[in-house]
């Protein structure tokens, strides 16, 4: 499945979400979220962190992630988001938004 990180995160009404007048994107909170340590993380998959990132950053169109990829990405995203950011990524995932 193709996913477009550039697509809103809306509220529980389903309005997109904003910060300072901004649309806050998919891509601009999971790109930040893979780029923070999360409490209590080892930092062993920065690495794999950092590339998911720069993949997700360097996308012109809708990108496939891979399981794994996915999987990391929830990870992170429950590790330091609140339960709203959380719900819409899974629908976003699983192509339900």
């Amino acid at each position: 499945m193709l996913l477009d990180f550039s697509k809103p995160i809306l509220d529980l009404k389903g309005k997109a979400i904003e910060d300072g007048g901004a649309v806050v994107t998919f891509a601009s909170v999971v790109e930040t979220v893979l780029l923070r340590e999360a409490d209590g993380s080892n930092g062993a998959n920065k690495l794999e962190r950092y590339k998911l990132a720069l993949k997700i950053s360097n996308a012109t169109a809708p990108i496939a992630l891979t399981v794994d990829e996915a999987k990391l990405l929830q990870d992170q995203v429950k590790a330091m988001c609140g339960a709203l950011v959380v719900g819409r990524l899974d629908e976003f995932l699983n192509g339900a938004e």
